[in-house]
C-alpha cells in the first residue's frame, strides 16, 4: 500500500473550506483504479497544522492520478493553505519483515480515526 500525505498550515476559520476541498480531491480519486481511501487530520501537538493523506494500492496509481488531475484540482481548491511538507510512505507489517496489504479497514491498520477533522 502507498500513502501520500501533505501537511499544511491553515487558519482555524478556513478549516471547513479545507475539508470541502479534501472531499473534492477524494471524490475525483474514487473514480481511479487503485484508490483505497483518504483521511483529513488535525495535528494535536501543533496548532494550525492539518494533513490529508490518500491511500493507494501502489505508487504508480497515485502518480497516474496526480499527473492527470493535480493542476486542475489545485485550481478548484478554495482554501488558502501553506504547504509544510509532502510525504510518501509504503506500509510494512508490524515486525518490519515486509510489505503488507491493507486488512481490516484503514482505521484498524493505522489507528488514527480519533484524529479526524470530521469529529471536530
Amino acid at each position: 500500500m502507498f500513502i501520500h500525505m501533505v501537511l499544511f498550515r491553515i487558519k482555524k476559520e478556513d478549516v471547513p473550506t479545507y475539508v470541502i476541498d479534501c472531499q473534492v480531491w477524494a471524490k475525483e480519486a474514487r473514480r481511479h483504479k487503485g484508490f483505497l481511501g483518504y483521511h483529513t487530520l488535525a495535528r494535536t501537538n501543533s496548532e494550525g497544522q492539518y494533513a490529508s493523506f490518500y491511500l493507494w494500492e501502489s505508487e504508480a496509481y497515485h502518480r497516474a492520478f496526480m499527473e492527470k488531475h493535480h493542476e486542475r484540482l489545485v485550481e478548484l481548491s478554495k482554501c488558502p493553505v501553506e504547504p509544510l511538507g509532502y510525504y510518501n510512505f509504503e506500509s510494512y507489517d508490524s515486525n518490519g519483515a515486509g510489505k503488507q496489504k491493507l486488512r481490516g479497514g484503514f482505521a484498524g491498520a493505522f489507528g488514527v480515526g480519533e484524529a479526524l477533522i470530521s469529529s471536530l
